[in-house]
């Protein structure tokens, strides 16, 4: 059997082994990574991802796949978002809480129920192989059911994942109990009933027996959102309260650790995404394209660019001559490359050639390259004068030879 080249591809990525983050004292912190559990007819299922595989344009599918052991594509790491702990008629109840329970634990990484978490795809899957600099990763996320556009069926809303960072990618932690009055502030461990609800619809993330998807491991359930309640026999009880709505099946998820310490060790040596790590991508894109003059080539292109000699370059121009010498750097990735070099929509070539060459790019190399950078602008210039000179003088000698011309044929006429 021959599978195609992108298949293969996706399922040795996917299917990765990766590190999964180990707890001696059971608890969920910010940072972990981990597998999302759910239990259905006495069967465990994990929510999973395929970065090869997209739902719609710009975002990836999910399932919940039967494979137990930490693979790329099942697992996350959970991160902040600007507001980790939610507000709500117990925020200040939840504060307290938090703050004694970090005093107690010697420190305030840890997960608590009610805190809004935002869950990353493992860094394995967007990884670059070359040098080992973690791309932008995928985040869980749903949008509110809409029917023009088909982002819901049945009632529920498609989750997908997407490198947008925005409040569709926010999940509250919440007690599976429904009494977040008791349960609000209090440290979440590995193994813990959960729901995860989404913040900005206020819908549950579920899976059911029943929503199956074909994905490149086989069939898996396709997860949604949507908050299933048990039917009512009666809206109050005996005493005139309200009854607590507690968690399906369906909606009941845990946090999965590792159960030895052997397998938290990571040796992949990742780097994180950051200017820096994305300037040396670059630079690398600029030598393998372009080659050993590469370098050279872009300064020149720069120098084109500017051409009133101010030193300055727009942003878009600087990117466009950046992807022209075998820069291929996704939106994000540019942004965040030349964040540091922004001077309010123009960029000064000097400073970003400086930071691509790196190390080899010495004071004494730099200052050279300075007052050729000089010289070079100068010497537009001047060729620019000279040209302009040239043409003038053209036009006046040409002015002056008709005019002999003429003089010499009224006296030949005469």
């Amino acid at each position: 059997m021959v599978i195609a080249r992108p298949l293969r591809l996706s399922l040795h990525r996917n299917a990765l082994q990766v590190p999964h983050t180990f707890a001696p004292d059971g608890l969920v912190r910010y940072g972990d990574t981990i597998q999302l559990a759910v239990t259905l007819d006495g069967k465990r299922y994990l929510l999973a991802n395929n970065v090869f595989a997209q739902a719609t344009p710009g975002n990836i599918r999910t399932s919940c796949t039967t494979a137990v052991e930490p693979q790329a594509r099942n697992t996350f790491v959970i991160q902040r978002t600007d507001a980790a702990v939610s507000a709500g008629p117990a925020a200040s109840m939840r504060r307290a809480r938090a703050t004694l329970g970090a005093s107690l634990k010697g420190g305030d990484d840890v997960l608590r129920v009610g805190d809004r978490i935002v869950l990353a795809s493992n860094p394995s899957l967007t990884v670059d192989p070359a040098t080992k600099i973690v791309g932008l990763q995928f985040l869980l996320q749903s949008q509110r059911a809409n029917n023009v556009i088909g982002s819901g069926r049945k009632g529920a809303q498609e989750c997908t994942m997407s490198v947008r960072r925005s409040a569709d990618a926010e999940w509250q932690v919440v007690a599976t109990s429904g009494d977040s009055l008791v349960t609000e502030g209090a440290p979440v461990r590995a193994g813990d009933d959960i729901m995860l609800v989404h913040c900005m619809s206020n819908q549950a993330l579920a899976a059911t027996p029943s929503e199956t998807t074909v994905t490149d491991f086989g069939v898996e359930l396709e997860p949604h959102v949507q908050t299933y309640r048990r039917p009512a026999h009666a809206s109050m009880s005996v005493g005139g309260v309200l009854p607590l709505v507690t968690a399906q099946p369906a909606n009941t998820w845990q946090f999965v650790l590792a159960e030895r310490p052997e397998d938290a060790e990571d040796e992949r040596g990742f780097r994180a995404l950051t200017p820096e790590a994305l300037l040396e991508r670059a630079s690398a894109q600029i030598a393998a394209v372009s080659g050993m003059h590469g370098m050279r080539s872009l300064a020149l292109a720069f120098v084109a660019l500017d051409e009133k000699g101010t030193g300055r370059v727009v942003l878009a121009a600087a990117r466009l001559a950046l992807f022209e010498h075998g820069v291929t750097q996704g939106d994000e990735d540019f942004r965040m490359m030349l964040a540091p070099f922004d001077k309010g929509g123009v960029v000064y070539p000097a400073e970003l050639m400086a930071a691509l060459r790196r190390d080899s790019f010495t004071r004494g190399r730099a200052a050279i390259a300075a007052a050729a950078y000089e010289h070079v602008v100068e010497h537009k210039f001047a060729r620019a004068a000279a040209a302009a000179a040239a043409a003038t003088t053209g036009s006046a000698t040409s002015g002056a030879g008709a005019g002999a011309t003429g003089t010499l044929a009224h006296t030949m006429a005469s």
